[in-house]
């Protein structure tokens, strides 16, 4: 890993970047829990939810599109920021098993 020593955190593209998302009501900055040393690099740019650095690179830390949320860190392990990520899953997921499309 780089010596910087500086973990990373996520940022966005703008104040509404996350809204409707599983990252609604994050700081621009938050911590989050990262421990790999690999990254994605998606061949559509604006499929990266959010952006990260870690010393000197910047990377797609999280992707959304649809139905479909994947992140780099870990939420379970990222305090109150991760909690608001499931909670926000939960309410995104909750119409759609109400509705019959969820499966259940």
């Amino acid at each position: 890993p780089p010596e910087s020593g500086a973990a990373p955190d996520a940022g966005r593209g703008g104040d509404d970047a996350w809204d409707g998302s599983p990252l609604q009501g994050l700081e621009d900055g938050e911590f989050l829990y990262f421990v790999h040393s690999y990254y994605l690099v998606p061949e559509e740019p604006a499929l990266a939810a959010s952006r990260s650095a870690y010393g000197g690179v910047e990377f797609c830390s999280s992707l959304w599109r649809g139905n479909v949320f994947g992140c780099q860190f870990h939420p379970e392990r990222s305090g109150p920021a991760g909690l608001r990520i499931y909670r926000n899953l939960a309410t995104m997921i909750g119409p759609l098993a109400v509705d019959g499309r969820g499966g259940s």
